[in-house]
């Protein structure tokens, strides 16, 4: 039993464990702040000032002193690397042990946890793990990983898989359905759908210098997001077709070059790389397509399909990300396809471009409204409640 469910007047201290407080991510803390049953203690393996800044100033931050080593996971299965930060927070243990929480929530199936596990056996509280995990990028962790996780998730009380994807990856590997508390992939759906309305279409595709039917892709430039299958597959359009559209892709990263570099030895004019944009600048873009494309090779998830929907867009998804498995798969707001299989993207790309569009812009909105932030604050409040 808790120490909160032996006084009834106190709140149940609920520690959660994790790296940074991204935007999408603090809405859900806050309404957990304003919950009078709960009191929240943030331990981060990353500076305050890294996190949202908002969530700085409104959250209960607190940086734990640790050691955050660079892993390389290759993705065998469609050749491309994800390079990532592995925590090892050294001073959690003491942090732990002068809070004394309730119930400790850990942000991964690796390093942390397991560190959280045994102090959650000292201080003899329940441990939840929250995961983005899918099963289709499970498939490139290393032996170490695979073996440490079979031994972590039996002994794991409670699990907060952010999307329905990662429930699934959770139960491939024995967990029972009542130790699962589903959480949503999410952003601010009024804020994109209000955003982009402010914009005429017509207007945002000539101050953007797009003509025809545009398709959008936002996202960064690493190998992993699939862009060079994307232009791949663009470039092998019926001249007569690609020649009546536009593509524009945003965001920026290590692969900007390269793809600059293949967009002239392609010789693809109708395509253009608009490089950063900021949140404020990016509903035009939204605003000014008719169509979003993510052709990421590996992604948990993918936030960016979220924002398009909120827009209105219908959306063509990898099939190797979470939120094509979990939102497009099945619905009727867009299509799910292989960025591998060259040969039916430009099939499928070519279809969009010349068919008709979805006339009624709130199928999307309407798919998109079951993944919000409410979702993932009343799970975790079902967690509390249980514990209590």
């Amino acid at each position: 039993m808790s120490r909160c469910a032996r006084t009834s007047s106190c709140k149940l201290k609920v520690a959660v464990l994790t790296n940074v407080i991204p935007p999408y991510r603090r809405p859900v803390f806050q309404s957990l702040c304003e919950d009078e049953r709960i009191e929240l203690a943030i331990f981060l393996n990353q500076p305050p000032e890294m996190s949202d800044g908002l969530a700085q100033h409104t959250l209960p931050l607190h940086f734990t002193r640790s050691f955050n080593v660079r892993f390389r996971t290759r993705h065998a299965k469609v050749g491309v690397d994800q390079h990532e930060l592995l925590p090892l927070p050294l001073g959690l243990p003491f942090d732990l042990a002068r809070y004394r929480p309730d119930l400790i929530v850990s942000g991964d199936l690796g390093t942390r946890t397991t560190l959280a596990l045994a102090m959650a056996r000292i201080l003899r509280v329940p441990l939840a793990a929250w995961s983005e995990e899918i099963i289709s990028t499970s498939l490139a962790i290393s032996f170490g990983q695979r073996v440490l996780r079979r031994l972590l998730i039996p002994r794991i009380d409670y699990f907060l898989p952010w999307g329905e994807p990662a429930a699934e990856y959770l139960m491939s590997m024995g967990v029972a359905d009542d130790r699962v508390f589903r959480c949503a992939q999410a952003v601010d759906n009024e804020y994109w759908r209000r955003e982009a309305a402010r914009h005429v279409p017509s207007v945002a595709k000539q101050a953007l210098g797009l003509s025809g039917r545009v398709f959008l892709s936002v996202g960064r430039l690493v190998a992993r997001k699939g862009l060079d299958s994307l232009l791949a597959a663009w470039s092998r359009m019926p001249a007569t077709v690609s020649g009546s559209c536009s593509l524009a892709i945003v965001g920026a990263g290590e692969e900007e070059f390269q793809l600059r570099r293949k967009l002239e030895e392609l010789g693809l004019r109708n395509v253009v790389l608009f490089g950063h944009r900021s949140q404020e600048e990016l509903p035009r873009f939204y605003a000014a397509a008719d169509i979003f494309v993510f052709p990421s090779l590996v992604d948990v998830w993918g936030l960016v399909v979220n924002e398009a929907l909120a827009c209105g867009l219908p959306v063509l998804a990898s099939c190797r990300t979470g939120a094509g498995q979990g939102l497009i798969d099945g619905s009727d707001a867009g299509e799910v396809f292989d960025p591998l299989d060259v040969e039916s993207f430009t099939e499928m790309l070519t279809r969009w471009a010349v068919g008709p569009l979805p006339g009624d812009r709130s199928v999307a909105r309407r798919l998109v409204e079951k993944a919000d932030f409410s979702k993932s604050v009343q799970a975790i409040q079902r967690l509390v409640a249980q514990i209590v």
